[in-house]
């Protein structure tokens, strides 16, 4: 079914105003709206779109010489993560170590390593100008970091055995961190047959 003007029809057609379908694309076209198309050359947002490619969309539908075309709602522009348009991003505020106890030494800087809500961070992380960024988080792998362990990675490079690992197909595992002169902290399984292999964490 379509909508139709009377003069498009018989012998003595005087328009040639294309045909409006009822359905377009998977959208039923209402009546309401083929009137409001035909007296302001728009509709209203149609929501029920289906593209060739089974893709669902919105748009409007509107008269362009003398048949159907759609048009799309403007794209909102995404805010920067700093805020507005043009705004700089706003700087992370500082972390206070006044009256903590440092857990060890940066292997970067030597600078003070403190613990954090999210980690243990060297003390320079927070400098204006080429900050370390130096840090162990305090869950690696679903396994809790504690503050002892942490410390202990600092001192002697490694870990205690630790045996809550989860692997990326979901498995635990148990193995030791280690840490080179870097800071570049990598995993040391536990021996088998003799042999000890070691992962970048």
């Amino acid at each position: 079914m379509r909508y139709v003007c009377e003069k498009t029809t018989g012998a003595n057609r005087t328009c040639d105003f294309r045909a409006i379908s009822k359905v377009i694309l998977q959208q039923p076209l209402e009546r309401a709206q083929v009137q409001k198309l035909l007296e302001t050359g728009k509709t209203d947002l149609l929501q029920r779109f289906i593209s060739k490619k089974g893709r669902p969309f919105k748009a409007f539908l509107v008269l362009k010489d003398g048949g159907l075309g759609f048009e799309f709602e403007p794209r909102v522009a995404k805010a920067k993560k700093g805020g507005a348009k043009g705004e700089p991003k706003a700087p992370e505020p500082k972390v206070d170590f006044t009256g903590q106890e440092p857990i060890g030494k940066c292997p970067k800087c030597q600078g003070a390593v403190f613990e954090t809500a999210s980690g243990y961070v060297c003390e320079k992380s927070q400098a204006d100008k080429r900050p370390c960024k130096f840090k162990i988080s305090k869950v690696i792998l679903e396994q809790p970091i504690e503050r002892a362990q942490a410390a202990k990675l600092l001192a002697d490079n490694k870990t205690d055995l630790l045996d809550k690992f989860i692997s990326k197909a979901g498995r635990p595992f148990p193995a030791f961190l280690v840490m080179d002169d870097m800071g570049k902290v990598t995993f040391e399984f536990p021996p088998r047959e003799g042999e000890e292999t070691k992962s970048a964490v």
